[in-house]
């Protein structure tokens, strides 16, 4: 099926796995492997760590595996080496660095790395109902080819569930899993096909965009991609503004949120006239979270926040959006295939797989006593488990 598809039907995580496939296809000697699994789930991670141990043991082949995940070092690396702005700050064997490291740079890094939680968190702050859903379903459908059979994928596939104001749900499961669709169509960027989204008491659902534009702001997204979700030819300022002002802020007023919110980010008043290119990756993940909390929502969707960033960074956003929700009290989506960042930061989880919710609990429950044969899977390929 995957041979008859083009790249824009495919996840993020799947054409991954079809760059990695190329590389792999010419059986090198040698495999210098470049965050080669930072955009896949941890199932799909597994499988590949394991294919290439398995080219190692075949042909003998050396890898250089550049990575920001310890997990996936620990899994891995026979030797590691540590840098920091473009000099090796430590190097030795994976064992001395991951359990023993002498240099601050890698003690920081290590600090930062996201730990399954030992025990509950507190209850939600308030039992407000800020958003219900009811049965949502989407399903994709192909167009008929000359002799093809018209391929029909369910994304979403009878979803139901309730968050609460102050509230963070996890949404984790294998890519493709319908992860990010079922974010698109809480947006409503997407359209579904059924159910109820009832956001304040009102179903948003069949409205039209129109009627619906009242409520956007009340449901704001931090898109996954900080390169691709901000528009090379706009400035910061622009960027964060121009949304506001056509839902009706005042110039003045939307320039002086702005100003504060990127102080608020980290990044600083100066940051208001630069463009998306003078920002780190992180950095720009800020600017996202400030045009996210320009209208003031009352919930967020974080589609894969944090998944393109080293630890150190995603330790620093991660901390950022908790500041965030609890000063302004918001609830929040947080899509993730990272099981380590759903467990230290959610208060309630769903796992998807194939559009379908298949497990929903505490993370405790989730994490440390799944109970369905899928879940346990996801548990048992995060990496670095035993370190």
């Amino acid at each position: 099926v995957m041979r008859r598809q083009y790249p824009f039907r495919l996840s993020g995580g799947q054409r991954q796995r079809v760059m990695i496939a190329i590389a792999l296809a010419l059986d090198p000697d040698v495999l210098i492997a470049d965050e080669p699994t930072t955009a896949l789930d941890v199932t799909i991670q597994a499988q590949i760590l394991e294919l290439i141990r398995q080219l190692q043991a075949k042909k003998n082949t050396s890898v250089m595996f550049i990575t920001h995940d310890f997990g996936v070092v620990a899994d891995i690396a026979d030797r590691v080496v540590v840098m920091e702005k473009g000099r090796v700050v430590e190097e030795g064997t994976a064992d001395q660095v991951l359990r023993n490291p002498q240099h601050p740079y890698t003690r920081r890094l290590i600090a930062a790395v996201p730990r399954l939680r030992e025990a509950e968190s507190g209850p939600a702050r308030d039992s407000e109902t800020v958003l219900e859903v009811r049965g949502l379903r989407k399903t994709y459908r192909s167009p008929f080819g000359l002799f093809g059979k018209q391929r029909v994928v369910p994304a979403v596939d009878d979803i139901s569930f309730t968050l609460r104001r102050g509230e963070t749900l996890g949404v984790v499961g294998e890519s493709g899993s319908g992860k990010s669709s079922m974010g698109k169509v809480l947006m409503k960027l997407v359209e579904a096909d059924a159910g109820e989204i009832l956001l304040g008491g009102r179903d948003i659902r069949p409205m039209d965009e129109t009627a619906f534009r009242p409520f956007r702001p009340r449901i704001q997204m931090i898109f996954q991609d900080p390169f691709a979700s901000l528009n090379p030819r706009l400035t910061v300022g622009t960027s964060l503004t121009v949304g506001p002002v056509a839902h009706g802020l005042g110039r003045e007023e939307a320039h002086r949120r702005a100003l504060g919110l990127l102080e608020r980010v980290g990044l600083g008043a100066a940051a208001y006239e630069r463009y998306p290119h003078e920002f780190s990756g992180g950095q720009r993940q800020r600017v996202g979270i400030a045009r996210a909390l320009m209208f003031d929502p009352e919930i967020i969707v974080a589609d894969e926040a944090v998944s393109a960033l080293d630890v150190s960074i995603q330790a620093q956003i991660l901390q950022l959006l908790a500041e965030v929700q609890a000063e302004k009290h918001l609830a929040m989506i947080f899509i993730t295939h990272d099981l380590r960042v759903a467990s230290q930061i959610c208060d309630q989880v769903i796992v998807m797989s194939r559009g379908k919710v298949v497990e929903a609990g505490t993370p405790m429950q989730i994490f440390r006593n799944p109970q369905e044969a899928y879940s346990r899977q996801l548990v048992q390929a995060i990496p670095g488990a035993d370190w």
